[in-house]
């Protein structure tokens, strides 16, 4: 199932569920990415910040990193009224 959400149409708690979900998204992105970097460094040596971001933009490893990337972006659209595609709504049971 696929809807059109903009700001406007949200209510207020919906709009402090999805800026939640954005902060516990990007804290657990972090967490992620730390463990990632830290597997990454015990084949391939330490790494700087520079290189951790060129690593987390182009290899392999930290490629399914960029699915909760996306997502928070989406979040962002949509709390910032830009949203001009659909977002994806899944139903929980």
């Amino acid at each position: 199932m696929e809807a059109r959400v903009a700001n406007e149409g949200l209510t207020k708690e919906q709009i402090e569920k999805l800026r939640d979900l954005r902060s516990r998204l990007l804290h657990l992105h972090k967490l992620l990415l730390e463990i990632e970097r830290q597997n990454f460094e015990k084949k391939s040596g330490r790494v700087t910040t520079g290189e951790l971001l060129q690593l987390v933009i182009n290899h392999s490893q930290f490629a399914w990193l960029r699915i909760i990337s996306a997502l928070v972006v989406e979040i962002d659209e949509v709390l910032n009224e830009r949203n001009l595609r659909p977002l994806k709504i899944l139903k929980i049971s």
